[in-house]
C-alpha cells in the first residue's frame, strides 16, 4: 500500500542558479554509485578510504542523477550549460553546492505532493509538501 505521491524533481535556486534536483538514492544513484565504488571496495569496507577520494566519488554519482539541470550561467567570460561532466565539475569543486544538493534531495517534504490522510473515527485532513515552492539560499 502507497499513500504518498510524490514529485520525481524540483527545482531550486542557489546563489541564482536555478539547479534541478532529483530525490536522493533513486536508482540511478545507486547504480552510479556502486559502480563508481567498486574499485575501492576494500578501502570502503575496511574505513580506510581518502577522504578525497570519498568526495570525488559523492560528487560523480550526484551528477546526472540527483543533480539533474541548471540552468546556463557564468563564471567569468565562460558560459556554462548543463551536461553530466559539468555537473560532475560543480558538485566536485562547489562543496557548498554539492551539500546543498544533498541536503535539498533528502529532504522528502520537498517533493510530497498534495495529499490526504484519513485516520480511522477523524475526518480526513490535508498534509502538504512544498514540492513545487522554489527555495531560496544566497
Amino acid at each position: 500500500m502507497k499513500i504518498t505521491q510524490a514529485h520525481d524533481t524540483i527545482k531550486c535556486d542557489y546563489m541564482g542558479i536555478k539547479l534541478t534536483i532529483a530525490r536522493h538514492n533513486n536508482d540511478a544513484f545507486k547504480r552510479k554509485f556502486r559502480a563508481l565504488l567498486k574499485p575501492h571496495t576494500d578501502e570502503f569496507e575496511n574505513d580506510t578510504m581518502n577522504d578525497d577520494v570519498a568526495d570525488i566519488i559523492t560528487a560523480e554519482s550526484l551528477a546526472g542523477t540527483v543533480l539533474v539541470g541548471f540552468e546556463s550561467f557564468m563564471v567569468g567570460d565562460d558560459q556554462y550549460d548543463y551536461s553530466v561532466e559539468n555537473a560532475e565539475s560543480l558538485m566536485r569543486d562547489d562543496e557548498d553546492c554539492r551539500e546543498f544538493v544533498m541536503e535539498k534531495s533528502r529532504d522528502l517534504k520537498n517533493f510530497l505532493m498534495e495529499e490526504k490522510a484519513s485516520v480511522a473515527g477523524k475526518p480526513q485532513q490535508s498534509l502538504s509538501g512544498v514540492s513545487t515552492t522554489e527555495a531560496q539560499i544566497g
